[in-house]
């Protein structure tokens, strides 16, 4: 295989991995929304719960997911076993929907474009 192919083929690679995680993140942001609207509903009024940040975790008190709200938004992030971000979906003030990767570059969005690079 000549070096180029081998380079497509690891890119092509890296992508299919970046979409399947994308996907993933998007149903357990779907299924953790789900879950906290379902859970939380009773019918009736009752007391507020307020948090900055609420943390799901395993049996075995292993971080998974992180829902927060910060100034940037409103944002749902997926943890690996280590406790390390893999992914985010983050919900903004302008009317755009994004996921990012666990360091927080945008892989894909849904909404408003957003603008890069504008100079006057």
């Amino acid at each position: 295989m000549s070096s180029d192919l081998i380079t497509e083929a690891s890119r092509i690679v890296r992508l299919e991995r970046q979409v399947r995680r994308a996907q993933a993140l998007a149903c357990g942001s779907a299924l953790v929304a789900a879950t906290l609207l379902l859970s939380g509903y009773d019918g009736k009024a009752g007391e507020v719960v307020q948090a900055e940040r609420l943390e799901l975790v395993t049996a075995q008190g292993i971080r998974q997911v992180i829902l927060s709200a910060d100034t940037l938004g409103f944002a749902v992030t997926l943890l690996d076993g280590q406790g390390r971000p893999t992914g985010i979906l983050r919900l903004s003030g302008e009317p755009r929907v994004a996921v990012q990767t666990g360091r927080g570059r945008e892989v894909a969005g849904l909404g408003a474009p957003k603008v890069h690079n504008l100079t006057e």
